[in-house]
Formats: C-alpha cells, sequence, structure tokens
C-alpha cells in the first residue's frame, strides 16, 4: 500500500465521519455527499493498490519465481501418481479405473460386466450405469418374452439391455425362456 492511496483510506474514513455527524443532525443531503466522497476516495485507493500490484507482478524477475527445491524421488513420483488419480476419480464422474475389463474387439465392457474391485475406483456415472442395467436384467428376467419386455419395460431398461460392445446388441442374448433354475 502507497502512501499516496493510506492517505486516501484515511481523507474516506474522514468523510465517512462526516456523513455520520450530517445525519444524526438530520442533513440527509449532507450526508449523502459526504458518503458519495467517501466512496470515491476509497474507489481511488484501491485502484492505485491494484495498479501497484499489477507493476511489481510485471516487474518480478523469473528467477525470483517460486520453484520446486527438488527433483522429486522415486517414492515422490508413485504418490504425485496416486494422488492424480485419486482426484481424477473424484472430479470425474465419468472416470474409468486402469483396471477396466474390456472386452474380445478391444472395447469397453458394460458397468455391470465389471467385478467390484473395478467398481470401487469407478466414477459415479459408471455406478449409476450398473444400477440400471442391473434392474434392467431383472426385469427382463420377469418377462416371458423378449417382445414383452420390449414393449412394456421402461425405455431406459430396454436401453440398457441394448448398450453393450458386440454387434448384435446389447446383454440380451438368450430368451428368458431358456433361462433354467
Amino acid at each position: 500500500m502507497s502512501q499516496e492511496s493510506t492517505q486516501l483510506r484515511d481523507l474516506a474514513h474522514a468523510e465517512t465521519l462526516k456523513a455520520q455527524e450530517k445525519l444524526t443532525a438530520g442533513e440527509i443531503d449532507a450526508s449523502l455527499a459526504h458518503a458519495e466522497e467517501a466512496e470515491k476516495h476509497l474507489a481511488r485507493a484501491q485502484d492505485l493498490d491494484s495498479a501497484e500490484s499489477r507493476i511489481k507482478n510485471l516487474q518480478m524477475n523469473p528467477s525470483d519465481m517460486p520453484v520446486w527445491e527438488t527433483t522429486p524421488t522415486g517414492a515422490e513420483i508413485s504418490q504425485i501418481k496416486e494422488e492424480t488419480q485419486s482426484n481424477a476419480k473424484a472430479y470425474s464422474p465419468d472416470y474409468k479405473p486402469r483396471a477396466w475389463i474390456k472386452g474380445d474387439n478391444g472395447q469397453d465392457l458394460a458397468a455391470s460386466s465389471q467385478p467390484e474391485y473395478v467398481m470401487k475406483d469407478a466414477g459415479t456415472n459408471h455406478h449409476e450405469a450398473k444400477k440400471v442395467q442391473g434392474e434392467a436384467f431383472r426385469t427382463w428376467l420377469s418377462y416371458k418374452t423378449e417382445e414383452a419386455f420390449r414393449l412394456n419395460a421402461d425405455p431406459v431398461h430396454v436401453k440398457a439391455m441394448n448398450e453393450t460392445t458386440d454387434a448384435q446388441g446389447g446383454s440380451i442374448k438368450v430368451s428368458p425362456m431358456q433361462v433354467t433354475a
């Protein structure tokens, strides 16, 4: 803070005191005029401080800027990787961990096909997808035919049963009539 901005802040404080005195005396117009002067002085002081800090940043020598004190060791690098991976999982609802299982054609398998140890690191969208896919499969099993399922089931469940990586469609591979208990 420069000397000039300090003086402007002092002037603003004095104007505020005058505005308060005028207000208690019942002179509203004079009080508002002093309050406006105080605001002008404060705004000018803030502008000066902002300009000073910008100029100071521009004049900073690059060698004075903060840098890493040392190169990270192998253990620190692995810790940084773990933190980065956990941050990605925390902030990205579509995060797929490295262990996500892929099909024969190299495309990702559905969330419902993933084991629990993979799903524990997956993003929230994949957990929701697994839940919907499981509900869709249970609903599909409750219908006597595939056609009845497609006509009467919730469209979200029908879509979930059709989403996969193979060319024939989704999880509907066997007729419910072929399922034996």
